[in-house]
């Protein structure tokens, strides 16, 4: 034995607390002359270590790594350990390896392993527990691997049951390996995972980006109809199920694909509380604003809007409208287009459009403006 190895081995044993015994230095033994094993002669060897001391092959797991010198040995290695529950050290492996091809080779040869090694899948289970968020990543490209029906259940089941809290790096990530073995195809329990979230102060958001990850198209790649039609019919059934500012957020994301139509159907849910007669009210404006004989001047032409729950961008909807009033600053040089602009969200009472309308004033008073207000006739959206 090398004085090195011999440290090494002394080192190893006063971790442990024990005094060498001959039935130890007879296992300790198996580590000696590995650097001129390879392939299969080296995995046996480590069988054989395990067999003889488990706590002395985890802490050889390292030697026995770097003596491996090919991915395929080093996986058969890591393989054997998970095999003799030798979980920690394979765990830390990856950390070790500089390169990261190899690091997701390996991981990609060890998850795949897990169709006809029931271990690995209490492997890769017990590392999402276990590790800390930035290890446990490193082990993406096995969870990919993995195609057992069982690991795969179990993610599901983990997906579909977020944390009870708004941001968790470890769940985060195994969410979105999930969304890149699934695809368009993590819809469903990504709904069913909204819908937890919303009500349990959940990763809410982070469900949604991962709803729009699962149908995202490849680089210089358009989005497939199919695609955008399952992820707005998901988000509807999620918003569905859900009200307030969840369901606020999933109208905004509808909206910024184009699904303006949807998104408006979810007002009644929405804003419950502020419908009156089937509709909702909005406290709107435009500004009209021009220097008149060197005043600078304004007149907030000031309505209420009425959405009959059919329009989810009433802003757009009404800039026309809202632009046709007529103009009070005459002999005036005016600034065009008028500005418009509407409250964010339906009012409740006419204290609110009050505020609106005061709030409005006060800013065009700390531009420098003489501000004057005319109330217009109401816009039916």
């Amino acid at each position: 034995m090398t004085f090195s190895r011999s440290v090494a081995c002394v080192v190893g044993v006063l971790a442990l607390g024990l005094s060498s015994t001959p039935a130890e230095a007879a296992c300790d033994s198996y580590v000696r002359g590995i650097s001129s094993l390879s392939g299969k002669s080296l995995v046996s060897r480590y069988a054989k270590l395990l067999g003889c001391d488990k706590q002395v092959g985890q802490e050889s797991f390292p030697q026995f790594m770097r003596a491996s010198g090919d991915d395929q040995t080093l996986i058969e290695l890591s393989l054997t350990a998970i095999e003799f529950n030798a979980w920690n050290p394979v765990w830390n492996m990856l950390g070790q390896i500089t390169s990261y091809e190899q690091r997701d080779l390996v991981a990609k040869g060890v998850g795949t392993a897990c169709v006809e090694n029931e271990k690995v899948i209490g492997f890769l289970q017990g590392a999402y527990f276990a590790l800390k968020p930035i290890d446990f990543q490193q082990w993406d490209d096995a969870v990919l691997a993995c195609e057992a029906p069982a690991f795969n259940d179990w993610l599901v089941n983990q997906v579909e049951n977020p944390p009870a809290k708004l941001f968790d790096d470890k769940w985060n990530a195994l969410v979105e390996t999930f969304v890149r073995r699934k695809g368009a195809g993590a819809l469903p329990s990504l709904v069913a995972s909204g819908k937890k979230a919303a009500s349990n102060g959940g990763p809410f958001e982070v469900v949604l980006t991962q709803m729009e990850a699962s149908v995202a198209p490849e680089l210089g790649e358009d989005l497939k109809p199919e695609d955008a039609k399952a992820l707005t019919g998901a988000m509807v059934e999620l918003a569905k199920s859900i009200d307030g500012d969840s369901a606020r957020a999933v109208a905004n994301r509808l909206a910024n694909q184009g699904a303006d139509a949807e998104a408006a159907a979810l007002l009644r849910s929405i804003y419950a509380d502020r419908i009156n007669d089937g509709k909702l009210r909005y406290g709107a404006a435009s500004v009209e604003a021009g220097t008149c004989s060197g005043e600078r001047q304004v007149v907030i032409h000031s309505t209420d809007l009425y959405n009959p729950l059919t329009v989810w961008d009433v802003t757009a909807a009404a800039e026309d409208r809202m632009r046709s009033f007529k103009p009070r600053l005459s002999k005036c040089t005016v600034d065009t287009p008028w500005p418009v602009i509407v409250s964010v969200e339906p009012v409740k009472s006419d204290d609110e459009i009050k505020s609106f309308l005061d709030d409005l004033t006060e800013i065009w008073k700390q531009k420098g403006y003489q501000v004057k207000v005319k109330g217009e006739k109401a816009i039916q959206l």
